[in-house]
């Protein structure tokens, strides 16, 4: 989620609030386009939340909120994983 957060907010200097609610908005079509799921890391390595797309943008973003979108809390609210169909997609971006 570093990521995302990152390019963001590097698209978007000077301007926090809008880096928030892009970063937002990025991770909101990504769980409900069905592009990539949710989860932590846990022994076994990434596992996946048992939330709805809805629920997971939730827990994030009220996450986010409480950690006052701390740059180093940020990996430790949420890590994804690339779904078959994100997969797909990615691969044809890739290609292109």
């Amino acid at each position: 989620m570093a990521q995302i957060v990152g390019v963001v907010s590097e698209l978007n200097p000077r301007d926090e609030q809008l880096a928030h609610a892009l970063s937002l908005d990025v991770i909101r079509e990504l769980l409900d386009g069905g592009w990539m799921i949710a989860g932590e890391l846990g022994d076994s390595g990434f596992e996946a939340w048992s939330l709805t797309a809805a629920e997971s943008y939730q827990r994030i973003a009220d996450e986010l909120v409480a950690h006052n979108w701390d740059a180093f809390s940020v990996d430790l609210i949420a890590w994804f994983d690339l779904t078959p169909a994100g997969e797909q997609r990615a691969k044809s971006l890739s290609a292109k």
